[in-house]
């Protein structure tokens, strides 16, 4: 009897299920090694003046990865939490580390199913992994999941940074960088506002680290004049990656714009 015809994994799925093997996860991924919060220092510092005053705000990180953002929010007094991942590596990481909130499934599937609106949604490190419609898609998909005051907050490759290819194409699953200008354009399309880019300069967090953002800001700034000398204003950032958040404008909102016009 003939074997039975198996479906043929694309790339993507073949990526994403060995992604902490192929040693693309974030260095923290180890299953020997526990939690600890001073492994975060750049969620530690970054995160927490985004984050809503309530400890009972609904918060979903999708692309969660094995989990750390959510680990560091519990910590911080968040419990109604939530994150999903694709990698089935993941996951079980996340599992093995004790977060249970971790789900594996599809991003879009996951905000469909939620009961109840979310104060702030994560996008850390995810949609330079999407394509154009994708990311679309998934943008407005965030939208119709925020509250009405939510918040999405996004990691991702800076297309104007020094070193911003790097990170770009330091993954195969990469498929877009986006300069600032860029990522304002989108979000602007699928109904954001108050969009706000921050710059990934080093965490000080100790003497070497202290080091690094001293020379970060010395030898920047040639580089800031330049490039005032040719457009007639200072770039918004020359760091590998930035931090966006952005707030829902939703159809209140909106009305509100059409009758004051």
């Amino acid at each position: 009897m003939a074997a039975e015809h198996q479906p043929v994994a694309t790339w993507r799925d073949r990526l994403y299920q060995s992604y902490v093997s192929s040693g693309q996860a974030a260095e923290t991924a180890s299953h020997s090694e526990p939690f600890r919060l001073r492994d975060y220092p750049y969620l530690c510092q970054r995160i927490p003046p985004q984050l809503p005053e309530s400890r009972s705000a609904r918060i979903l990180d999708l692309g969660c990865g094995h989990g750390g953002l959510l680990y560091c929010l519990k910590e911080w007094g968040y419990k109604n939490v939530a994150g999903v991942d694709v990698s089935e590596q993941q996951v079980s990481l996340a599992h093995q580390k004790g977060l249970s909130e971790v789900a594996r499934g599809d991003l879009y599937r996951f905000l469909d199913e939620q009961t109840a609106p979310a104060n702030v949604i994560f996008l850390m490190d995810v949609i330079e992994h999407l394509n154009r419609e994708e990311m679309f898609k998934l943008l407005d998909s965030v939208h119709r999941s925020l509250s009405p005051d939510g918040k999405l907050i996004l990691h991702l490759p800076n297309a104007s940074g020094i070193f911003g290819m790097s990170v770009r194409y330091g993954d195969i699953t990469h498929e877009q960088a986006y300069a600032a200008r860029g990522i304002e354009q989108c979000l602007s399309v699928c109904g954001f506002e108050n969009i706000t880019i921050y710059e990934d300069k080093p965490v000080v967090y100790g003497v070497k680290s202290l080091v690094r953002r001293v020379v970060w800001n010395a030898l920047t700034a040639p580089v800031r004049l330049l490039y005032a000398a040719e457009s007639g204003h200072f770039p918004v950032a020359l760091s590998q990656n930035v931090l966006v958040t952005a707030e829902a404008k939703h159809a209140s909102d909106l009305n509100l714009c059409l009758r004051a016009a």
